[in-house]
């Protein structure tokens, strides 16, 4: 999807933030602040800045000049996130970073980054949970290889190799 989350690993502070931002005359529209957590639209663009101490998995890449997480480091906190809250535009990425790694390897790399703290049943309801995403506008796509119909689809047809690969998952913890 078409928005910035930017994530560190180092606390900051919202106020000091948006003050920078305003110094380099960026446009910066609909602000909302919290502890260790900035959202802003950015030159038309969603952003948010994020404190976040989760270890990555993967080194970070260069994109224009900014360390960004690897696509698999992304892929596997969307597995999360759509557990979490189901927004529309997660469930694309989702989507498509399953195309690239396979419901085996996304589910694996769930487990080594968040180890025991991760409910595979919670994920597992949220995979097949549309009810707050179907309140979110069409995301803004670069891939548009599928439609949200597709998408939806797709997250109840594979909803028992989600469950098989989950449950392989704990088997092999214990």
């Amino acid at each position: 999807s078409f928005d910035f989350d930017f994530f560190t690993d180092e606390e900051f502070l919202p106020e000091e933030l948006s003050s920078d931002i305003g110094k380099n005359k960026i446009s910066l529209e609909g602000e909302m602040r919290r502890h260790g957590t900035f959202y802003c639209i950015l030159k038309g663009v969603k952003t948010s800045f994020i404190f976040y101490d989760t270890p990555l998995l993967f080194p970070k890449v260069e994109f224009n000049s900014i360390d960004i997480a690897d696509w698999r480091d992304i892929t596997t906190e969307k597995l999360r996130t759509v557990g979490d809250r189901g927004q529309k535009k997660d469930f694309y990425d989702l989507y498509l970073g399953v195309q690239r790694l396979g419901i085996e390897k996304i589910t694996g790399l769930a487990y080594k980054k968040y180890g025991k703290s991760v409910n595979f049943f919670h994920l597992l309801k949220g995979l097949t949970y549309f009810g707050d995403a179907e309140k979110n506008p069409e995301p803004m796509m670069l891939d548009k290889r599928a439609s949200w119909k597709e998408i939806k689809k797709f997250f109840i047809s594979y909803a028992k190799d989600f469950e098989r690969a989950f449950k392989n998952i704990i088997v092999r913890q214990h």
